[in-house]
């Protein structure tokens, strides 16, 4: 009889336990279909790593609203947000160390073209070491020389000599330096290649905190696309204008450095002092950064920064994000403020680990076929902003159901 009992017992377990797990397997089969629900082309968005991923979900992009975004007045057909393109960063690709942009949506530009864009403005950079070279690489690139055929050649020497890249260092002392008299706040400044008439200037400024927005209106004032790239310094020194000396990350710690919340607290503060420069004839670009390269053969310091630079920029996103939202909902208008996701690109696929990296003249920096990726990305999405620009004018009010 005991024994019939514990068979019994046994036998209603299991059953219990086979009804829970095919319970358990059927609700995750319809989670697993309401999480899949969110994206807007499932089978055409690409599985990105955790941490390194922007889902195209009503919830993260900054332009897609709950229900159809349609005009409430102006001619025309109703204005949708998803007529928006992607973010240039989602779906592209590497071959080698040659990045490729989603052909659906974006093209790569050749010189001549690149130009033609930045003809368009007056073109400030604002930012570490890492913005210099961008700025000396897109002039270089707007400066090439046109052949007999008229073609434009830009040799990797015109886009990657560090007389060229690191004019203006100041560090290295070199032959080659451009002295600036036109403002304080400016580092190199100059004209467009081919029309003097444009600025194209660029600012020093290596940690968040150092670009007081509040002071530079005056200089704002002077362009129209400004790119702002400054992360790096954050985790090469300290950014605490308390600590007057610049500290190596050398034998540093991640605990020993300055925690995250004072990072994210600096960068909020110069989102929020963005916020307040607000043209319709600008556009400021804020970039995600890449992490610093293993300089002194430390795996474990790579690793650890790698890991820090994923979770600032994660941070970044989803305030940049907010922030459009938020302006979008009360204005009913595009803001100036956006950001170009270069982290989500570089730092899954050459940044880290070390051997994959594109590797540039200092642990910080990336070569000129990451600077080039960049620069391409920059371009489609300054592009794109316009288009979004100019058919949201053209359709009346952005009216959110």
């Amino acid at each position: 009889k005991k024994d019939n009992a514990t068979k019994k017992t046994m036998i209603s377990s299991s059953l219990r336990l086979s009804l829970f797990s095919l319970t358990f397997l059927f609700l995750s089969l319809i989670g697993w279909e309401v999480n899949a629900s969110i994206f807007e082309d499932t089978s055409s968005t690409d599985e990105l790593k955790s941490g390194q991923r922007r889902l195209l979900t009503k919830e993260s992009s900054p332009l897609t609203t709950t229900t159809e975004a349609t005009t409430s007045t102006g001619a025309g057909e109703p204005f949708s947000t998803k007529s928006f393109k992607p973010p240039v960063d989602i779906r592209s690709s590497w071959l080698g160390n040659r990045w490729f942009p989603d052909p659906e949506h974006y093209q790569l530009y050749n010189p001549t073209e690149l130009k033609d864009v930045f003809a368009n403005y007056n073109v400030l950079f604002i930012g570490d070491s890492t913005s210099r070279q961008d700025y000396n690489t897109l002039y270089a690139l707007l400066n090439g020389t046109t052949t007999g055929t008229g073609s434009v050649d830009v040799t990797v020497h015109d886009i990657d000599d560090l007389k060229i890249v690191d004019v203006n260092s100041h560090r290295r002392r070199l032959q080659h330096e451009e002295p600036c008299q036109r403002s304080d706040t400016l580092v190199i400044c100059r004209e467009q290649p081919g029309d003097a008439s444009k600025l194209f200037d660029y600012s020093w400024r290596n940690c968040p905190n150092r670009i007081d927005v509040s002071d530079w209106k005056h200089v704002f004032a002077n362009y129209s696309l400004i790119v702002v790239s400054v992360g790096a310094g954050e985790l090469t020194w300290s950014c605490d204008p308390a600590k007057v000396k610049k500290t190596g990350l050398a034998g540093v710690s991640i605990a020993q450095r300055e925690n995250k919340a004072l990072r994210m607290h600096r960068f909020e503060n110069l989102v929020a002092g963005l916020q307040t420069v607000q043209r319709d004839d600008l556009m400021v670009v804020y970039r995600t950064m890449g992490n610093i390269g293993d300089g002194d053969d430390d795996p474990t310091r790579n690793r650890d920064s790698h890991a820090e630079t994923l979770f600032i920029n994660d941070k970044q996103r989803v305030l940049l994000d907010k922030h459009e939202r938020q302006y979008m909902h009360e204005t009913r208008r595009m803001s100036s403020l956006s950001y170009v996701d270069f982290g989500n690109i570089i730092l899954p696929h050459r940044s880290y680990p070390e051997e994959k990296r594109i590797k540039g003249n200092q642990p910080q920096h990336y070569g000129w076929e990451a600077r080039l990726a960049y620069l391409q990305m920059l371009t489609s999405h300054v592009v794109e902003r316009e288009r979004q620009k100019k058919e949201m004018q053209g359709a009346g009010d952005i009216h959110e159901g």
